[in-house]
């Protein structure tokens, strides 16, 4: 079974799984420059004016644009086999399990 699953609230891991994916799959360079292209961005999200479903689909567009499909579904895979279980709840690792 596949099963994917979305903690907006923090309820599953105890830290944004999506900031430390970007943190992984990029290097630090890309990191860097792409924080300035989406900065606007960021404002705007802090302001309250852009969701934080606009603001996560703009670090996307921006963080793996000309990025390797095969390459980006492999980082995913080795994350959460490697990363994300660290990232967990201990409550929702035994109901994930």
């Amino acid at each position: 079974m596949n099963l994917a699953l979305f903690d907006f609230d923090h309820t599953i891991t105890h830290t944004d799984s999506f900031a430390q994916f970007l943190k992984y799959s990029l290097s630090y360079r890309k990191l860097f420059f792409g924080g300035f292209r989406a900065a606007p961005w960021f404002m705007a999200f802090r302001a309250g004016y852009v969701s934080d479903q606009q603001i996560g689909m703009r670090l996307c567009r921006v963080a793996y644009k000309n990025y390797p499909v095969n390459k980006l579904e492999q980082q995913g895979l080795q994350f959460s086999k490697t990363i994300l279980p660290n990232l967990l709840h201990e409550h929702a690792k035994q109901r994930i399990a």
